[in-house]
C-alpha cells in the first residue's frame, strides 16, 4: 500500500488504532487491546507511537512527521508523546467528537492551527468542522457532508481567509458497508470535492504535511454557520444513501 501511495505522488503519515497491537491471526478479533489511545498512559502512548513509527518506516515510508489518532481518540498526553518523538504536526482534534472521544484540551470549535507552549513546537492542525445547527457541529468528512455543504464550507474558508481546511476521508467510504459495490452518493461527493478543490486551487491550494507549509497560528477562524435548508438537503441525500445504496441488490440468473 505504501509503495502505491508514494508512486501516486501522495504522502504517508502515521495513523494508529492501538487495539490492533495484541491482535492474533485467525482469532476473529478476540485478542484486541484498548481501543482509545487516551486509555493508555503517557509512557504506553510513547511506546506505541515509537513502535508504530518503526513499523511504518520498515514498510518503506519516509519517517512520519504528522499523526492522527484512530477515531480521533487522543488527549494531551498524546501531544506530549508526539513532541518528544520529534513529530511536527498532529491532526487529532475534532470538535464534533469532543469531549467524549477527542480529548485534547482545545475548544470544540477550534479549527485553526495552534502551537501550545507545553508541546515543544508541535503544531495541532484540527479537523475542520461546520455548524450543523447552533451549538451542534459536524466533521468535514466525505460521508458526513453533502456536496452543497462541502462547497459552502470551502467558500466560507476562502472568503474568510482561514489558515487551513482539514478534510477527512476514508477509502472505504466510497463503497457500501458490505464492500460489494460503490456507494454512488459518496462517489458523487468525492468527484464533486475534487472538482471544487481544482476550481479553488488559487485560493485553497492543497499541501502535504511533508511540504511543511507556512501555517498562520492562533487565528480566530470560525466554522461555517448553520443553514436549515442545506442541512435538510443533506439529510434527504443521506436517507437515499442508506435506503438505496446500502440495500442488497438481487442478482439475475
Amino acid at each position: 500500500m505504501i509503495e502505491t501511495i508514494l508512486d501516486a505522488g501522495q504522502e504517508v503519515q502515521l495513523h494508529l488504532h492501538p487495539n490492533w497491537t495484541t491482535a492474533k491471526a485467525g482469532d476473529r478479533g478476540a485478542a484486541h487491546d484498548r481501543f482509545a489511545l487516551f486509555d493508555y498512559s503517557l509512557a504506553e502512548q510513547t511506546d506505541l507511537l515509537m513502535r508504530a513509527t518503526e513499523l511504518l518506516v520498515e514498510a518503506g515510508a519516509p519517517h512520519p512527521i504528522a499523526f492522527r489518532a484512530g477515531s480521533y481518540a487522543a488527549n494531551d498526553d498524546t501531544l506530549t508523546a508526539l513532541a518528544a518523538l520529534g513529530f511536527s504536526y498532529d491532526s487529532s482534534h475534532n470538535g464534533s467528537e469532543a469531549p467524549g472521544t477527542s480529548r485534547i484540551s482545545l475548544p470544540a470549535q477550534q479549527i485553526s492551527p495552534v502551537r501550545r507552549a507545553q508541546d515543544k513546537g508541535l503544531i495541532e492542525v484540527p479537523v475542520t468542522v461546520i455548524e450543523d445547527r447552533r451549538d451542534k457541529i459536524r466533521t468535514f468528512q466525505l460521508c458526513a457532508l453533502s456536496a452543497g455543504e462541502t462547497y459552502d464550507a470551502l467558500e466560507h474558508a476562502a472568503v474568510s481567509g482561514h489558515a487551513v481546511v482539514t478534510i477527512v476521508s476514508h477509502g472505504f467510504e466510497l463503497a457500501n458497508r458490505s464492500g460489494t459495490r460503490p456507494n454512488a452518493v459518496h462517489v458523487r461527493r468525492f468527484t464533486a470535492l475534487c472538482g471544487m478543490l481544482s476550481e479553488m486551487r488559487e485560493v485553497l491550494p492543497t499541501h502535504h504535511f511533508a511540504d511543511r507549509p507556512p501555517l498562520a497560528l492562533d487565528r480566530a477562524d470560525t466554522p461555517l454557520a448553520p443553514d436549515q435548508l442545506r442541512t435538510r438537503w443533506r439529510q434527504a441525500e443521506q436517507l437515499w444513501s442508506n435506503w438505496v445504496e446500502e440495500r442488497p441488490r438481487s442478482r439475475g440468473l
